[in-house]
């Protein structure tokens, strides 16, 4: 029998593709990829590019407490 993969959701992974990073800041592939590389959260692992959650979140967090001043 063979065990079924399961996903993890966005709220459970700690690295995204361009897809999923650009759904969840909800921005189109090219503008979301401008503004990975602009905030630091782009990860090269080989030829493949995956982006840090953790990044992403801190630097939203800080355009919202800036925005609070």
């Amino acid at each position: 029998m063979n065990a079924k993969k399961t996903r993890s959701t966005l709220t459970e992974v700690r690295n995204l593709s361009i897809e999923q990073a650009a759904n969840y800041v909800g921005l189109g592939r090219n503008a979301a990829r401008n503004l990975m590389d602009e905030i630091g959260a782009t990860i090269k692992i080989g030829r493949r590019v995956l982006f840090s959650k953790p990044v992403i979140d801190r630097y939203f967090d800080q355009l919202a407490a800036d925005k609070e001043q």
